[in-house]
């Protein structure tokens, strides 16, 4: 893929944007124009987000996400999340394209 084939190669085709670098992310908001959804977690915060609706590239993370303590578990309700996200855009009629917002601080065990 370069300057010259990218809208060729890549037309019809829906990107799932998981980098953790905010300069890649740059350059997949600002150059394709083609469905993009991206996810990315930050210790007990994380998103699923589509670029068509308004999607702003975050800075970069100062740390590393995975040392926090319940990463497994964001990272696995973030792809339980885009993977719903990514098969309705690609078998409903009129696909949704909803964005999400998921913290652990939302999903408490409490004490019976």
């Amino acid at each position: 893929i370069d300057d010259s084939n990218w809208w060729k190669l890549l037309r019809g085709s829906l990107i799932v944007d998981a980098m953790d670098n905010a300069a890649s992310r740059r350059v997949v908001t600002e150059v394709l124009d083609i469905p993009c959804l991206s996810i990315g977690i930050l210790e007990g915060y994380s998103e699923v987000r589509w670029h068509s609706n308004g999607y702003r590239v975050p800075p970069d993370a100062i740390g590393d996400a995975c040392d926090y303590p319940l990463s497994r578990t964001m990272i696995m309700l973030v792809v339980a999340v885009a993977a719903e996200e990514i098969l309705d855009f690609c078998l409903a009629d009129e696909p949704r394209t909803s964005d999400w917002t998921i913290t652990l601080k939302d999903l408490c065990i409490r004490e019976a």
